[in-house]
């Protein structure tokens, strides 16, 4: 995208974040105009009440008093947002409650395996998040690098999938070259539940079955991954 100046890859991220954000609802839409009618009220009142967006719109209102002019913008939306509304499901998550939710979804056999992953990397270079922003009850349980910035290499979702975080790592050196994104994608494609299609493209947030590292050698592969990530980061940042 030209008026943007960013690259290829930029521009597919930009694209499949703003794609997802719409269809998640995360995104406020704000119309600036002279003059607002009631009808345009009485939408912005009927999408508030009844979808994930959030719109606003703004009126400017225009005063002069002898050489003085002012702009007054005036702002339709947030006492409608602020109405009674439907119920929105909002959840707060903790590690307790999240496993339990998993349990309840997915079995006890996948949070067993996401409880694995976690032992497995305390005392390693991970921290542990829980996503509880969104509108619905699709909370992620995030694993963090600690690194500066953070980057978000996996996320284990309570629909029973493993996000690889394509899209961060790419901003991480040596990832930001698509030759390690694709050896990473080889690496996975090694464990027997793992079958990343050759022409995925290595920008976004492809997901596999946190099922497909239920057996302890593909646990140990997986974890095998991890590591060599990690390993390939703090070398390149010593370069």
């Amino acid at each position: 995208m030209d008026f943007f100046n960013i690259d290829d890859d930029q521009s597919d991220l930009l694209i499949k974040t703003l794609r997802r954000n719409l269809n998640e609802g995360i995104i406020k839409f704000v119309i600036l105009m002279d003059s607002i009618d009631d009808r345009l009220k009485d939408l912005i009142l009927y999408v508030n009440q009844n979808s994930q967006f959030d719109i606003y719109a703004v009126q400017l209102e225009y005063y002069k008093f002898k050489e003085n002019e002012i702009i007054i913008p005036k702002i339709f939306g947030v006492e409608f947002i602020k109405a009674p509304t439907k119920p929105v499901n909002v959840r707060k998550w903790d590690r307790i409650a999240w496993f339990e939710e998993l349990e309840k979804r997915r079995g006890q056999e996948e949070a067993k395996i996401v409880r694995k992953l976690e032992e497995w990397a305390t005392g390693r270079p991970f921290q542990f998040r829980w996503s509880s922003k969104r509108k619905d009850d699709r909370a992620t349980f995030w694993m963090f690098l600690t690194s500066e910035p953070p980057c978000r290499l996996l996320g284990f979702r309570l629909d029973g999938k493993i996000e690889i975080r394509f899209g961060d790592l790419m901003k991480f050196r040596p990832f930001n070259e698509e030759g390690f994104r694709r050896s990473l994608t080889d690496r996975l494609n090694r464990i027997s539940g793992i079958n990343l299609p050759e022409a995925l493209k290595l920008t976004g947030y492809p997901s596999v079955p946190i099922s497909a590292i239920k057996d302890e050698g593909d646990a140990t592969r997986f974890f095998e991954t991890i590591e060599w990530c990690i390993k390939e980061i703090k070398e390149a940042k010593i370069d």
